[in-house]
């Protein structure tokens, strides 16, 4: 029992650890920034919009969740 509890601990810690190193790439390679939702379509299944960034660019695509939102806050990598 002890075993199988160790084990469990050790595959929790790998799990985290992976999302970490995720997160830390992720953090290099862009920003979070605030947006402007200007158009939203919304289907029987899903939802999308299109927002305005800060900069004034607009950013259309499959993006959901933003339903009710005026508002929404994205990672962007600046690479594309």
């Amino acid at each position: 029992m002890a075993g199988c509890a160790l084990l469990l601990a050790a595959f929790a810690l790998v799990v985290f650890a992976l999302f970490l190193i995720q997160d830390r790439a992720l953090a290099v390679r862009g920003s979070w920034v605030n947006t402007v939702v200007v158009e939203k379509s919304q289907t029987r299944s899903n939802s999308a919009c299109t927002v305005r960034l800060a900069d004034g660019r607009v950013v259309a695509s499959p993006m959901g969740g933003c339903r009710a939102a005026d508002s929404v806050r994205l990672f962007v990598n600046p690479e594309g």
